[in-house]
């Protein structure tokens, strides 16, 4: 927090942590970030599956926002299922 004349100033800078540490944090999230904070990871795992690349799990310890805005997923193989099945 910066005080500027009379106002005071809340600078954010992103940084680094999983899915986990960010859902434990002590500060209030609403729902509407919640799917701010999932819509990406949904996105990624829809492009590995594109990939034919599956999880051994998926935690939210698997899980690394980066400080860049960039996620990644840790535990990554090649899928053994047909590429062609739909999830629904």
């Amino acid at each position: 927090v910066f005080q500027y004349a009379e106002r005071y100033l809340l600078v954010w800078e992103p940084f680094e942590c999983t899915l986990h540490e960010a859902l434990a944090l002590s500060c209030r999230i609403i729902e509407s970030e919640v799917a701010q904070i999932l819509w990406p990871v949904f996105r990624c795992l829809q492009f590995l599956r594109g990939q034919s690349r599956e999880l051994a799990s998926l935690t939210p310890r698997d899980i690394l926002f980066t400080e860049e805005v960039e996620i990644k997923i840790g535990d990554v193989r090649p899928s053994d299922r047909p590429h062609d099945t739909d999830i629904e």
